[in-house]
């Protein structure tokens, strides 16, 4: 059963409480899947669960991390530093989570945790699928 995925002007201001609301989200903010590149996507997510109604777009990125993850959430306290954030990696490809995107996740908690940062659980969305890198696929 298809269900429709909201526009994302109608939850880019709904509170963020859950992984379901964050999946909700980012479902509407990238709507039809497909991409030609690798992205990231980043929201602000304020302690009351209100997402930043803006969300940065860090082009060019390589396929693994190194320290970009590091930076990015350092410039994010710097924008406010009572937000949390919410990270989406968009790449081409129909696989499922890849090495890279593993990486990606782990280096996403490694940097939240050397700024102090809270962060979500790093998304991943390719022309299929958007997933959660949860804890059990960092253990993979």
């Amino acid at each position: 059963m298809n269900q429709e995925i909201p526009s994302f002007d109608e939850v880019k201001e709904l509170p963020i409480h859950s992984q379901a609301d964050l999946d909700r989200l980012w479902r509407a903010l990238m709507g039809e899947l497909g991409f030609s590149r690798r992205r990231l996507w980043v929201l602000l997510v304020c302690e009351d669960g209100r997402p930043v109604p803006h969300v940065i777009q860090v082009d060019e990125i390589p396929d693994l991390p190194g320290d970009t993850l590091g930076h990015l959430l350092e410039m994010c306290q710097h924008l406010d530093d009572e937000c949390g954030v919410a990270v989406l990696l968009s790449r081409p490809g129909r696989d499922g989570l890849t090495a890279a995107d593993r990486a990606w996740g782990s280096a996403l908690l490694d940097a939240a945790r050397a700024t102090g940062v809270s962060c979500w659980p790093l998304h991943v969305a390719n022309d299929v699928a958007i997933r959660v890198v949860a804890p059990d696929d960092l253990a993979a």
